[in-house]
């Protein structure tokens, strides 16, 4: 394995005018860097814990500026083993720079990619495998063309709109964080409006049960919550925490080793209650209503436009509803439904 990291270091003689005459040359500035006294730079090599490093050097002064910069390259060849020695040496050195408040640009930092690679594998895996579960979740419960045949017509036109006509294309297109959101994400089955309309003509005292379709639910807490005792919080909370890390990937962020194993703590946890819960994913059965809210529920959490059309076409769904019973005519809805 080969890393190498690059560091320019820049000495202002205005905010360290005393480190800006000292450090007028590339000896003065190597006698300064072995001021730590576990650092030794002899022959382009520089030595901490018995390990010799590549060690390149170069020195400039910025153009119109009273500030002079050195530009160096450390060099790592060596196993996973040994890799920690070279992390003391970066953190020495940058130690030394940090104390005497001398700034540190990093040009290049191998060692942050090393980890980042390790890291989105496993981040590759565990959003795989979610996509694999809700997949398997809907597919088996709902159809293979639970998009087309499991939802209204009114959802389908507008997934139609998104140019998402495959059920598998449906997720696959889904960023991270919104895949957790189709099994964390909490959401009511009816209209909170619905009731205080209810209460306001109440005559006998409500039935508990109607109360619970009010509770917001998770899809997770409402199917698999009671199978493997685990709650959507603690799922969400580290399905959260990895999408954080996985920005920090992306964006070519300085990516530690803490991080590296953060992730792999994080993973490791989501994907024991992933597989716990694929295990017991058949014992699960769905009614038609729950069918439809649950391909309603994932519509929604697609595309903010259609969680809106299906809000309001509920609202108008409902109050056909109410005209129809109102008017005597029971049997509309049956009839305008099919």
């Amino acid at each position: 394995m080969q890393l190498q990291n690059e560091y320019l270091i820049i000495i202002d003689k205005e905010t360290n005018s005393g480190f800006y005459s000292l450090c007028n040359s590339i000896e003065r500035f190597n006698e300064f860097i072995e001021s730590e006294k576990e650092l030794k730079i002899n022959n382009n090599k520089i030595k901490m814990d018995n390990h010799s490093y590549n060690y390149a050097i170069k020195q400039g002064k910025v153009k119109g500026k009273e500030q002079n910069f050195f530009y160096i390259t450390l060099e790592f060849k060596g196993d996973e083993q040994s890799i920690e020695k070279y992390k003391n040496l970066l953190r020495t050195i940058k130690k030394v720079f940090k104390l005497n408040k001398i700034i540190v640009e990093t040009l290049r930092d191998d060692l942050s990619f090393h980890y980042s690679k390790l890291a989105y594998s496993l981040i590759h895996n565990i959003e795989n495998m979610m996509r694999k579960f809700i997949t398997y979740f809907m597919i088996t419960n709902v159809g293979k063309d639970w998009v087309n045949e499991s939802s209204p017509t009114h959802i389908q036109e507008a997934l139609d709109k998104t140019k998402r006509k495959e059920y598998i294309d449906v997720l696959q297109q889904l960023d991270f964080i919104h895949l957790g959101d189709l099994l964390f994400k909490v959401y009511s089955e009816d209209d909170i409006s619905n009731l205080f309309k209810k209460i306001k003509t109440l005559t006998n005292n409500i039935n508990l049960n109607e109360l619970q379709n009010y509770l917001p639910k998770s899809n997770w807490d409402k199917y698999f919550k009671e199978i493997i005792d685990c709650d959507d919080l603690y799922l969400k909370k580290r399905w959260e925490q990895l999408y954080d890390l996985r920005n920090k990937i992306a964006h070519t962020s300085n990516f530690t080793v803490g991080d590296y194993e953060d992730i792999q703590t994080l993973v490791s946890e989501v994907k024991e209650k992933l597989e716990k819960a694929f295990e017991n994913i058949d014992t699960i059965e769905l009614l038609d209503e729950d069918k439809e809210q649950l391909s309603e529920n994932i519509a929604t959490n697609i595309n903010e436009d259609i969680g809106i059309f299906i809000k309001e076409w509920n609202k108008l769904e409902k109050r056909i509803e109410r005209l129809a019973n109102n008017s005597g005519v029971n049997s509309f809805l049956s009839t305008y439904k099919q």
